[in-house]
């Protein structure tokens, strides 16, 4: 699963077609039921840097060598 939260801006809803539900996204992580369920589930929150495609790409990277 992945969400997009952020704050409710003039800007944003300037840039972002789908604003309210970022805006959704962000109110529900600031919400203490929620939160907490995470924590019970052992659910760990990634950001963008952890995901596990971004190393692949580097090592997919041709090596410059030619059959």
């Amino acid at each position: 699963m992945f969400l997009h939260p952020a704050m409710e801006t003039e800007e944003l809803k300037a840039i972002c077609s789908s604003w309210q539900k970022r805006v959704w996204e962000y109110r529900l992580m600031l919400d203490d039921t929620v939160f907490k369920t995470i924590e019970s589930e052992g659910i760990r929150l990634v950001g963008w840097t952890d995901a596990p495609f971004r190393n692949k790409q580097s090592s997919n990277k041709p090596s410059g060598k030619t059959t």
